[in-house]
């Protein structure tokens, strides 16, 4: 059973002790994304998303490489993540869409995270989830603007 996380909820940007970057890598059919939320200080705290291919309209991770890194305090969690609901195997589930926000004339990333039995690296009995504040069994969801190498279809 994981221990149940505290409720965050991160709007920001890279200002002072909050870092927020999104870089995106596109070929013809795919987008890989890999992105990053923190709160630095005393109170570290950071969610990483690594390597996460989707096909270029949006959807679920492929692939091996993608990896969800959850950093709190001196704990750090990771776990592969792909497509399919959160599993022993693979604990997290990546979805995302594309989508371009008229207002600000900029193509957008939502990203949506759900995760279960994330082991700790440093003590593997101890494993975390991460969902939404208000109840781990919705995804978190991460909003981004101006994910460098994203371009609008």
């Amino acid at each position: 059973m994981c221990s149940p996380p505290p409720a965050r909820s991160v709007l920001g940007e890279n200002i002072g002790d909050m870092t927020v970057s999104c870089q995106v890598i596109e070929s013809a059919d795919t987008r890989t994304l890999a992105v990053s939320v923190g709160l630095a200080g005393s109170e570290h705290y950071q969610v990483q998303i690594r390597g996460a291919r989707v096909p270029r309209d949006g959807g679920g991770a492929a692939g091996g490489a993608c990896s969800v890194v959850v950093t709190e305090g001196g704990n750090r969690f990771t776990a592969p993540c792909g497509s399919s609901p959160p599993s022993m195997e693979q604990p997290c589930q990546v979805m995302v869409e594309f989508g371009y926000d008229d207002t600000v004339m900029v193509p957008t990333a939502s990203i949506r995270i759900l995760c279960d039995h994330m082991p700790n690296e440093g003590s593997a009995a101890q494993l975390r989830g991460l969902g939404a504040p208000t109840t781990s069994a919705m995804p978190a969801e991460l909003l981004f603007y101006f994910c460098s190498g994203l371009t609008p279809d």
